[in-house]
């Protein structure tokens, strides 16, 4: 017997297992997988695309980050490869939250957007100036290249 599915106007599609099928649930999705051998771990794209890639070519959470204080505020930049191409992001720590988040061109224009929102972000929080920003490489990309 193959899966069925019915729908009819808004009620919700059933599909049922084929016979000797057992029905899970995925731990991360909660939707029901059918046939699907879950003895197996979960591997991130990220863990798949970097053994593939080159040491040369940025690969998913590749980038960089910098650490900075300005006034009694600490504010976290980063610029990194994510799935979609590249981010801007400026979070801070203080209050835990995320204060912006950009698509960027390539890494060197994600640092400079990075900079650019911390720094409105502090004069429009209490009027302090951005201080010089210093960027490392993040962990994934310093353990790839092997620095």
């Amino acid at each position: 017997m193959k899966p069925t599915a019915q729908a009819v106007g808004t009620k919700s599609i059933k599909i049922q297992p084929r016979r000797g099928e057992k029905e899970q649930i995925d731990s991360q999705s909660q939707f029901p997988m059918i046939g699907v051998n879950s003895s197996l771990p979960p591997r991130s794209n990220s863990v798949k695309i970097a053994t593939m890639a080159a040491n040369d070519i940025p690969v998913v959470g590749d980038g960089f980050r910098a650490d900075i204080m300005a006034g009694l505020r600490k504010l976290r930049l980063f610029s990194e490869v994510y799935e979609l191409g590249h981010v801007a992001l400026v979070y801070d720590l203080d209050e835990h939250r995320e204060v912006s988040r950009q698509d960027a061109d390539d890494l060197e224009t994600g640092k400079r957007l990075a900079e650019q929102a911390a720094a409105n972000y502090l004069r429009r929080l209490d009027g302090t100036a951005l201080p010089r920003v210093e960027w490392a490489m993040n962990a994934q990309a310093r353990n790839r290249l092997g620095q």
